[in-house]
């Protein structure tokens, strides 16, 4: 009642000119992400060297391509950068999957390992930033699932550490964190979108189609992780790079059905060269390094 009669007092003008004082206005989860993302990417808008970008699904990751990758890259002459493009645990203990999959380690397991092989990419990168994707937000949605309550569950997260945090505490650095699926370094934005097709190329040319009217900075490049495939494909003026996964053969991928017919996967990375913040297009490639195992 206070509040309506508060209204009927003041004036339209007086309202008008100070609305923050009278009118709350809630920000969206995505745009506080989104602040946070972009102070990330200003620091390397003009960025001049190697970018290495892996997807490594811990603990099924293929080391020895990590390491070629590396040895590759130790031999550069100038700042050297890798993205962690998402998915760096799989996390099957805490998804449907779990009954359909082999591996024996926990998620904190698999998180000790991606640590120990961060700490030995620090030996050959300046800068490593680590994106955070939907293998790497498991235990969130699992504890989502498991308490229907939805104000229970968001302070039952609260008690659960941040990857940031857990980077910190082990000293990390120099490795960040970027809570999200896409992320922009210069002209080349790097993006884990949850999409797939059977079909070649369909998801490489929705990408240029989503995100044509939704990026604010110039863009020219864009590498996608995700899709287990790879592909180098020009796409109305842009350049749309799928990297695979450095990874091997999930069990849940060979479950008696045809899936993933005319579409099989491939094992690799993916690697550019930036001058002044632009992706050097014929030095913008994936590196193929085995197909997809065998029935």
């Amino acid at each position: 009642m206070k509040i309506i009669e508060l209204e009927k007092n003041l004036s339209y003008e007086e309202i008008r000119r100070n609305w923050r004082k009278y009118f709350y206005q809630a920000h969206s989860e995505w745009e506080i992400k989104r602040v946070k993302r972009l102070l990330i990417e200003e620091l390397f808008e003009h960025y001049t060297g190697k970018i290495d970008m892996l997807e490594m699904h811990v603990p099924f990751t293929k080391y020895e391509y990590a390491f070629q990758m590396m040895d590759n890259t130790a031999k550069y002459k100038g700042k050297k950068m890798l993205v962690e493009m998402g998915d760096n645990v799989n996390a099957d203990m805490l998804s449907y999957f779990y009954h359909a999959d082999s591996s024996t380690e926990t998620p904190m397991q698999e998180l000790n390992n991606f640590i120990r092989f961060l700490r030995t990419a620090e030996k050959v990168y300046d800068y490593i930033l680590v994106m955070i994707t939907n293998h790497d937000n498991r235990i969130y949605k699992f504890i989502d699932k498991m308490i229907k309550g939805k104000d229970q569950a968001r302070a039952l997260m609260e008690f659960v550490t941040s990857y940031s945090d857990i980077f910190e505490k082990v000293k990390l650095n120099k490795t960040v964190v970027v809570n999200d699926y896409i992320l922009q370094i210069g002209s080349a934005i790097m993006t884990h979108f949850e999409d797939n097709s059977i079909v070649p190329a369909t998801v490489a040319r929705n990408i240029v189609k989503y995100l044509y009217p939704r990026i604010e900075k110039e863009w020219d490049t864009v590498f996608q992780a995700h899709t287990h495939c790879q592909l180098k494909l020009p796409v109305d003026r842009k350049l749309v790079i799928e990297t695979g996964a450095c990874c091997g053969m999930f069990d849940y991928w060979r479950n008696g059905k045809m899936n993933g017919k005319g579409k099989a996967g491939s094992v690799g990375y993916a690697t550019c060269e930036m001058k002044n913040g632009v992706a050097i297009p014929n030095l913008s490639n994936f590196v193929f390094c085995e197909w997809e195992a065998w029935l």
